[in-house]
């Protein structure tokens, strides 16, 4: 697919360097965790590509595109960009790559758009339970079958303190000089809703939902490149290899994988921007004093404070400072996590690890310790066949299992994890590689859910209800009881927000 996009080198002009600063730092330190979606229409498509290249390919466009706008050679950088180096020395401890801002979906006409966003969970978060670029979409207009429709999702960021990175890509798009004619955009989602006035009494059951995951795009996901050149493959592999497995029977064998451990972390992504949101939107927390550690910068006084998304997934607990030194490092104990993820029986890989995994010349992070704890568990002539095994979700029928302990914030981490999927769903957190092009939506729905005590479980007495259809996870949640389930949320965020203030356990 040809684009009409003259190259320009900019490795070595400082200008375009000061720009990918600015672009940089308004995404460490002015974000607004707004997220809006723009609905386009492309005026015009270069040869006569496949949809599977178009949307692929629709970013570069866009991005070409974006050269025309005002201050396009600047902002154009917030769809991604990777450096060497910094030159200055005072924008060295800065990131040298950052994702996108922006997420494609490509639509080949209004049809499969239409089709798209009447099934984007967002529409049951509002009163109105519609998504409202479908009215929009509806409008008649000449040839509007068969133009393809591009929806950009956009994590919005502050610009100089003025301006908004949503205005300045309106503005274009309205623009004749946008390739994309704008139709409708709006903020996603909507956290419209009072604060109840009482918290969510404690969960006393445990609940175990079963999601059915449907990808609504193509999925490219694997393991890390470390990872895989501990346990898989052949060295020096392309990124994109790390799907190989290695298998005992089939070596070599190329096996898509989704595993569990990816598809909890994208979760954990969607549920700490959740609960930002609703902080900042009710005025608890904000850019300065941010209320999850996920947004916190990661400095030792930090993992003092008590973090909600800790709460319900785990991670580490907050310790007192060691007065002993200035250098004195914080000890934090590890918390258990409410919500666990599985795949079910019988969803393991067993990887075996390579025969010089530990040599100081295989550099493997993280696997050279798991390997060393599983070497002095088993015989010292086996201690370089150490086994690994590996989670993986079934490609050809994928589900999801999560199971919520009982506990003081048991139902909150329901609710979470309900309005969690939906973001999953909507496409604003993706799966897998290439996820700025469009790629990696799956959307999650429920198809059981069963809740019990630990001895009704054991003793199979658990309560089961089956759910069909597209139920969203805020239908879910409105199902199993909860009414009002982003209003309930934010209520037990600001009674736990209260709580961290005080210092209470």
């Amino acid at each position: 697919m040809a684009i009409d996009c003259e190259p320009k080198d900019e490795r070595y002009h400082r200008q375009y360097e000061t720009y990918q600063h600015q672009a940089i730092s308004a995404i460490l330190e002015r974000s607004t965790l707004d997220r809006f979606c723009f609905l386009t229409r492309l005026t015009q498509i270069p040869d006569a590509p496949s949809p599977e290249e178009l949307a692929f390919a629709v970013k570069g466009l866009l991005r070409c595109n974006f050269r025309k706008a005002a201050d396009g050679p600047a902002w154009r950088r917030l769809f991604g960009t990777t450096k060497k180096r910094w030159h200055k020395e005072e924008w060295k401890p800065l990131p040298l790559s950052w994702r996108s801002r922006v997420l494609f979906q490509t639509f080949a006409n209004r049809e499969t758009a239409q089709n798209f966003l009447q099934c984007c969970p967002f529409k049951s978060w509002s009163a109105a339970n519609v998504c409202p670029h479908l009215s929009a979409l509806n409008q008649p207009s000449a040839n509007n079958s068969c133009v393809s429709y591009v929806l950009l999702q956009v994590e919005d960021v502050a610009l100089n303190g003025t301006e908004k990175f949503s205005d300045l890509l309106r503005k274009f798009l309205k623009s004749t000089e946008s390739d994309f004619s704008y139709v409708h955009d709006s903020c996603c989602p909507s956290l419209s809703g009072a604060v109840l006035p009482a918290s969510l009494f404690p969960s006393t059951q445990t609940t175990r939902i079963v999601w059915e995951l449907k990808p609504v795009t193509l999925l490219h996901t694997g393991v890390s490149l470390d990872f895989a050149k501990a346990f898989f493959g052949q060295q020096r592999e392309p990124h994109s290899r790390n799907l190989r497995l290695s298998h005992p029977t089939l070596p070599g064998q190329l096996t898509p994988a989704l595993l569990v451990s990816s598809l909890k972390g994208v979760l954990r992504s969607a549920l700490a921007w959740l609960l930002e949101k609703i902080a900042w939107q009710q005025g608890w927390a904000n850019i300065q004093n941010p209320c999850t550690s996920d947004y916190r910068q990661g400095k030792e006084e930090d993992f003092n404070q008590k973090c909600p998304v800790r709460a319900l997934l785990g991670g580490p607990l907050p310790a007192p400072i060691s007065v002993a030194g200035a250098s004195a490092k914080v000890e934090r104990a590890a918390a258990k996590g409410l919500i666990t993820f599985s795949a079910g029986p019988g969803s393991y890989v067993t990887g075996t690890a390579r025969a010089n995994w530990q040599t100081p010349q295989a550099r493997f992070r993280f696997a050279r310790r798991l390997l060393e704890e599983k070497r002095y568990q088993e015989k010292r002539d086996r201690k370089d066949q150490a086994l690994l095994h590996i989670e993986t979700i079934d490609i050809n029928s994928p589900h999801l299992i999560t199971e919520i302990s009982p506990g003081p914030h048991g139902h909150a981490a329901l609710l979470a994890l309900c309005l969690a999927a939906d973001l999953v769903s909507a496409g604003c957190f993706r799966l897998g590689r290439f996820t700025s092009r469009g790629f990696g939506i799956v959307r999650l729905y429920p198809r059981k859910v069963e809740q019990g005590t630990l001895v009704d479980f054991l003793e199979k007495k658990q309560q089961t209800r089956d759910f069909g259809g597209n139920l969203s996870g805020f239908k879910l949640a409105e199902e199993m009881g909860f009414l009002e389930p982003l209003s309930q949320l934010a209520a037990w965020l600001q009674n736990f927000a209260a709580s961290a203030t005080k210092g209470e356990p």
